[in-house]
């Protein structure tokens, strides 16, 4: 279909776009697939100019809005927190065994390995924190392997002798 001039073209689309909306979201979610690096600038020069004015707005959206239906809906907040905690203990767990696993599953001086849970990691260089505490799968991992096992007796004797 051809247009007179811009003007028609612009009534045209416009009444387009609102008698499919459908058809639209899915033409500009493909265009978003397809462009990815261009929404990321567009992301990015939009929020260095507008900077000041989002965490404003972040700020009133919070104590307006957020923080209020939190509180009235405390218990179930709590609930939901307590599930998701449980899930991501469960996971930091499993990793850790794993961990444990990889690196031997027995104590490096006397060889214990009935039990991988009760293994402790024993840091011989540049320690950054304990590899149970490390918030993240990879940090985890690259603190392991600046570790060797041992089971609690020979961890404790380690430590007593230096």
């Amino acid at each position: 279909m051809t247009h007179k001039n811009k003007e028609d073209k612009k009534k045209y689309d416009r009444k387009w776009f609102k008698n499919n909306p459908e058809k639209r979201r899915r033409y500009e979610k493909l265009w978003r697939e397809k462009n990815s690096d261009k929404v990321k600038k567009q992301k990015d020069r939009y929020y260095k100019k507008n900077k000041n004015y989002i965490k404003q707005k972040t700020k009133e959206y919070y104590f307006k809005i957020q923080k209020p239906y939190f509180q009235q809906n405390r218990e179930e907040y709590k609930r939901i927190n307590k599930i998701q905690n449980n899930k991501r203990l469960s996971r930091r767990r499993k990793l850790l065994v794993e961990l444990k696993i990889n690196k031997g599953n027995k104590c490096f001086k006397c060889g214990y390995n009935r039990e991988p849970r009760i293994l402790l990691f024993h840091h011989l260089r540049d320690k950054i924190k304990e590899v149970s505490l490390l918030q993240t799968e990879k940090s985890m991992k690259i603190e392991s392997e600046k570790c060797i096992l041992l089971c609690p007796n020979c961890h404790a004797i380690e430590h007593l002798t230096k």
